[in-house]
Order: structure tokens, then sequence, then C-alpha cells
């Protein structure tokens, strides 16, 4: 049909029912002060977690960049600040008579030294042990030597019919050295003062950044406490390191401490064992870090945190067996006992990316969304005899579908009424508008929606003449005010 204006609304009205339209939720606005409270303090209890926590404190939103490493260990003799190769450098070691483990001290020895901790001491050169596993991330260091004499046991021969019967040995000691006591068990002397120098590189496998620790500034992490000090720290009672141009350099004793131990630390076991006369394994980590509070945009410099435990377990022996030339049928074994030293390098460098923000978000995204849902359960289930009605006013009730007990009333008497000439059609359109109004809340008459729905109709003929009508009345009430 054509109003006034000459335009085919018909036409029109079609060609918008195949347009694309947006759609959204349409939400209900419940009016108690309960629910509302409720709402806010889980969702402003989820910003301050997400957001403030996670994201301005701890910087979870951060991106992760692997870092591995490899360190370089050396050991040498305490010297008087000099390089022990020098030809005029002096060493520094302590005199047996002053070092209550061993059997030359002068002074009085106090508990809790017994016996089993007592020897007699030597003094070693680190370039005499090095064949014990001087090796990239890990060193030998000695605490005990004992020597064993042997000689050559059975030799097969035609008389033995080539066998090994008698002795049933290919090499006899010639003494049991079962005890800490025995004649050749020694103590290295004032190697708990021996200086480990740990030279440490880094690299990313990802991101095209590395460099040397020395370059860097570094931590000791302290055991049990889990106290943070730096290299260049003053306490006592405490581990100290001292970062120079070749890396950073501590004693054997300050590597112990880091895990809580001493070499006079006595082990859990009937024998009353410490790692100076049975040794163990000590291991480092370096862990490369960037990681700080507040730091939200991951600028904060590289460091790296030094670590150390001692691992459980039996005692760390090595043997090496020296051969007199003139005697080859004589031997000397050299078993030494100490630490293995063992450092591992890894690490973890924090940056600022966008994709990573929106993965957090996404999480606090998601939060909010489960707060809601809480929300809505506990106002459906746990508000008492509110529940039921907050439930009509969140949930639209439909009539039962699946009993098909529909009812066509309303279409017919709107029909009946579009048929009759003792009544008004613009009342017919008022009360057909409204009819559609309703359907498109209850879908009672889903055939009636949408003024095209059904054109054929006379209430629908009747309703869409109404709007085109009023449509005409309002362009030409503005065409009148423009001119």
């Amino acid at each position: 049909s054509e109003d006034g204006s000459g335009h085919d609304w018909s036409f029109l009205d079609k060609v918008s029912s195949v347009m694309p339209y947006y759609s959204t939720a349409k939400h209900v606005k419940i009016r108690s002060h309960k629910l509302g409270l409720l709402d806010i303090f889980l969702k402003l209890t989820i910003v301050v977690y997400i957001v403030g926590y996670e994201i301005a404190y701890n910087c979870k939103h951060l991106q992760d960049d692997i870092i591995i490493g490899e360190a370089r260990l050396t050991l040498q003799q305490p010297t008087l600040m000099c390089n022990p190769i020098d030809r005029n450098c002096e060493t520094a070691l302590k005199p047996w008579s002053e070092l209550p483990y061993c059997a030359e001290y002068s002074g009085e020895r106090l508990e809790p030294w017994t016996d089993i901790m007592v020897a007699n001491c030597t003094y070693l050169d680190p370039l005499q042990f090095q064949s014990y596993g001087l090796n990239l991330g890990s060193v030998f260091i000695p605490t005990r030597n004992m020597k064993i004499v042997q000689t050559k046991g059975c030799v097969p021969d035609a008389a033995n019919n080539f066998s090994c019967t008698d002795p049933q040995q290919l090499w006899v000691s010639n003494e049991n050295l079962t005890y800490l006591q025995s004649k050749g068990s020694l103590f290295i002397a004032d190697i708990e003062r021996y200086t480990l120098l740990i030279d440490h590189r880094y690299w990313s496998p990802k991101s095209d950044f590395s460099g040397l620790a020395r370059d860097i500034s570094g931590f000791l992490e302290t055991w049990p406490g889990k106290v943070m000090l730096p290299l260049e720290n003053s306490e006592e009672g405490v581990p100290h390191a001292a970062a120079i141009h070749l890396g950073t350099v501590m004693t054997v004793s300050d590597a112990l401490l880091l895990s809580g131990q001493t070499l006079e630390t006595l082990q859990d076991d009937p024998a009353a064992r410490t790692l100076r006369t049975h040794g163990g394994i000590l291991e480092m980590q370096i862990y490369y870090t960037n990681s700080q509070h507040w730091d939200v945009l991951g600028r904060a410099p590289l460091r790296f945190q030094m670590r150390a435990r001692m691992v459980s377990g039996d005692a760390f022996a090595g043997i090496l067996a020296e051969f007199a030339e003139e005697t080859p049928d004589r031997r000397v074994l050299r078993k030494s006992r100490g630490i293995k030293l063992r450092v591992t390098c890894d690490g973890v460098k924090k940056s600022f990316t966008m994709g990573s923000l929106l993965i957090r978000l996404g999480g606090f995204l998601a939060l909010i969304f489960a707060s809601t849902i809480a929300t809505d359960f506990l106002m459906t289930n746990c508000m008492g005899k509110d529940s039921k009605k907050f439930s009509v006013l969140k949930c639209q009730q439909s009539e039962a579908l699946d009993l098909h007990l529909r009812s066509f009333a309303h279409r017919e008497a709107m029909e009946d009424l579009a048929k009759s000439a003792n009544v008004d059609a613009s009342l017919v359109a008022v009360l057909a508008k409204f009819e559609q109004r309703l359907n498109r809340l209850d879908g009672h008459d889903e055939d009636f929606v949408h003024t095209a729905d059904h054109p054929g109709k006379a209430y629908m003929y009747l309703l869409e003449t109404k709007e085109h009508e009023s449509r005409s009345r309002l362009k030409k009430a503005s065409h009148q005010d423009f001119e």
C-alpha cells in the first residue's frame, strides 16, 4: 500500500525483514540492596585479586622467556690476595695446630668433638686432585685422603690353569683400612677456607639476548630462612661472597652454609659421620630472574640468585690408583672423601606483551562471569521467601509447549473486530499492536509478531494502514515545520 508520500511501505517492510540485525542480551534489574551489595563485593574482590594482586603486584601477566646457562668452577687454596701460580704468591693456610679436627691441634677440644672427627692432617694443592672431577659445572672438593698400598695378587699361568684362585684377588691390600684412624687417613687441612671461583654465563634459546653473570647483580638465598642477601654483605653468621671481574668468589664453608651445613655437621646415622669424614653431594642452583613486585612493564634489570642444598644419600668418594714404575707389582690407591659440588644455571626473564596481558584479562572476565552465576544462584535459591519471586523475574515463564494446548482466541476476536463495521479501526489497530508486543514477550502466537507476517488478515491490514497513516502525518508535519 502507499500513503500520500507515494512510498510503498509494504515493499520496505519486506526488505527490512531480510536485513541483518544486531542481537544482544536483555537483563533484569533486581531492586534488592542485598543482592546489589553481594554482586559488588564479589566483583570488587575479583578486581582487587586479578588486577591489583596478580597483575600490578605479582606481575603474573608478563611473558616468561626461558634462560639457560653454564658455570665454570675453579678451586684454589687461600692466598694473600694473589694468584697461587705466581712465583711470589704466598699462601694463607692455617697451621695444623690451630685446626680442632687435626690430631696436631694444640688447643682444648670441646663438645661435640669425638675421636672419629679427629685425624692427622695434610696440605693439598688443588692441582693435585683435578683428576677427581674438575669439570664444567662441577668440582670435587676432597676433605679426607686415605692411602692404601696394594700388591699384585693372583697371576694366571699354566700352573693354576690360568685362573685366579690363590689368592682370589687381583690386588691385595697390605692392611685393613676400615677405620678413620688408620695410618694413611688424613684430613685436608683448612679445606673449608679454600676459595671457589664461579664464573657463569647465560642465554635464552628463544630471545636474542645473552651475557656474563659478572656483569649483573647477584644475591645469596640463605637456608632455611630464605633470606636474600647481596653478595657483598657484612652480616655475621651468614654466607658471604664477592663479585670480581672474573666471577663470584666464595669459600667452601660459605657454599656449605648456603645449605645450612658445615663440614662438622653430624649426619643422621649411628656412626656419627660428618661431611668432613665421609663427604656428600652439594647441589647449587644459580637462578636468573628480573621478577620484581610492581614492575608491570617488566623493565627491571636481570639478576641472579644462588641457592644450595645438600643431597641426602650415601657419602661421596673418589679413587685414584698410582703405580710405582720400579715395582709394577705394587700400587698405591689414593681414596678421597669429599664434597661433590654441582652447579646448574637456569631462570626466567619476564617481558611485557599484549598477548600475555589479554590472556590474563580473559581469566579476569571468566571470573566476573562466574561471580554473576554465583549471585544468580544465591538469588534464586538462598533468599528465603523472595527466591521464588526472583526466579520469576529472572526466568520468563512460557506455556507448556509440549502439551499442545495452544489457544488462538485473541486472534479470532481480533479478526471479528476488524470485520465489524461498528468498531473504530483505530481501536482495532491499537489492540492489535498490543497483541503483537505481548506475543514478542511470551510467544503465545508466533504467527503474529511482525506487521508483515500475514498481510492477508483483516486486522493485519488495519494495523498496517494505521502505521502508514501515522508515518504520513509525521512526514507532513515535518514538511510544514521546514516551510
